[in-house]
């Protein structure tokens, strides 16, 4: 892939375009200034970890408008296993059975897991009540597939792209 986000250096407007148009005179969209791009003007947007995603759909406990990058809802959604799981451990190794670890881990991040959820339903365009959908044996493949493709390019009816957003 060779697409860079430029940033105006006037109205700091994100910009789309390749690596090539270094160089090239181009005229922003928004303030309607000319300049020349430049390696400066290239935006690097630093990528979120596993644990800052996890992190991040915690602090988004009752959000359920907008829209998930399938990058976040994934490492989220591994790190939330990563947790329930030594959760288990630790209640293994303390009192021989599942108990309270578990139980704090699994009620504590049920409604952010089902938030992020939705959101993840809101990129594929597609509306947050499919979420009962994984109750159900032969669909709940179909439901994993939605979680699992791509959003939607541009806005939809749930917001702007989370990936693209400008």
């Amino acid at each position: 892939m060779n697409e860079v986000l430029f940033k105006c250096p006037y109205c700091e407007q994100k910009l789309g375009g390749a690596k090539d148009d270094v160089g090239a005179e181009v005229e922003c969209p928004t303030c309607g200034k000319s300049f020349v791009l430049e390696e400066s003007d290239v935006v690097r947007e630093k990528r979120p970890n596993g644990f800052m995603c996890y992190l991040g759909m915690l602090r988004n406990y009752f959000g359920f408008r907008g829209r998930m990058r399938r990058r976040e809802f994934w490492w989220a959604f591994l790190f939330w296993w990563i947790v329930y799981l030594l959760s288990a451990f630790a209640d293994l190794m303390i009192w021989g059975e599942l108990s309270l670890c578990v139980a704090v881990v699994a009620l504590g991040t049920f409604i952010p897991l089902e938030a992020a959820q939705v959101r993840r339903l809101h990129d594929t365009n597609k509306s947050g009540w499919w979420v009962p959908l994984i109750l159900l044996p032969p669909l709940n493949i179909v439901y994993f597939v939605w979680l699992a493709t791509d959003g939607d390019r541009g806005r939809n009816r749930f917001g702007f792209d989370p990936k693209r957003r400008s």
